[in-house]
């Protein structure tokens, strides 16, 4: 069989690592290493995709987690879709991420685009960490 017409199994000869969750938003990568040192990182869901159909995902694709849970990554909850195709879901569905407040410990409901505004004032030095669930909170914590 021709170079070309070999089927290419993602990260074959890779050591994997993993999955680790992350902090911020509960979302999960794993780590892989090949020999040589390369070291890469990758979503969690992609990952479970790329392996069980056997293919690297193209540029122009992203796998979307069909019941809006991104911590479900059952192979059958995720599926493949065109970015743009993608971004319309994920723009018109509102995401919202349990969170517990710095200050008082209670938790709250906010979303996720709240979440990434208060992310990047606090990277900016804006504001103290948070996130909190009033601004009474906030106010008592920046103070």
């Amino acid at each position: 069989m021709a170079d070309a017409q070999k089927i290419m199994i993602p990260y074959q000869g890779g050591k994997v690592y993993g999955p680790y969750s992350r902090k911020a938003d509960n979302r999960q990568h794993v780590i892989i290493l090949f020999p040589g040192g390369l070291r890469l990182t990758v979503s969690y869901p992609k990952y479970i995709v790329e392996i069980n159909e056997e293919r690297y995902l193209d540029k122009d694709e992203e796998v979307h987690h069909k019941d809006g849970d991104e911590t479900n990554n059952d192979y059958d909850n995720l599926e493949v879709l065109q970015k743009d195709t993608h971004k319309h879901l994920d723009r018109n569905t509102p995401q919202y991420l349990e969170m517990i407040c710095a200050y008082c410990g209670n938790p709250f409901i906010m979303d996720k685009l709240s979440i990434y505004r208060r992310r990047a004032a606090v990277k900016s030095g804006k504001v103290k960490s948070g996130p909190f669930c009033s601004r009474e909170c906030n106010g008592k914590a920046n103070n």
